[in-house]
């Protein structure tokens, strides 16, 4: 697992995000668009490879939604 370049987790149940999500070092696109995710975990940042987070029809509280949305530099700049 630790080569996964994507992780697609869309329309699911998912409520929560592993915080083990930081060992997928080579992780490039995650989408975790129309889940159950309220919150992301601030180690979501360790993922230096991550370029895509697609987050949309999420109850993202933690970072709020609309600055999810724009991207993972503005949710790297959130836990900074």
């Amino acid at each position: 697992m630790a080569s996964l370049r994507r992780l697609i987790l869309n329309q699911n149940n998912l409520r929560d995000l592993d915080p083990k999500i930081q060992f997928l070092a080579k992780l490039r696109v995650l989408g975790i668009a129309m889940t159950l995710i309220t919150k992301l975990p601030p180690n979501i940042t360790k993922l230096k490879k991550l370029k895509e987070i697609y987050v949309s029809h999420t109850p993202l509280k933690q970072p709020k939604l609309a600055l999810a949305m724009r991207g993972i530099e503005a949710i790297r700049e959130f836990f900074r």
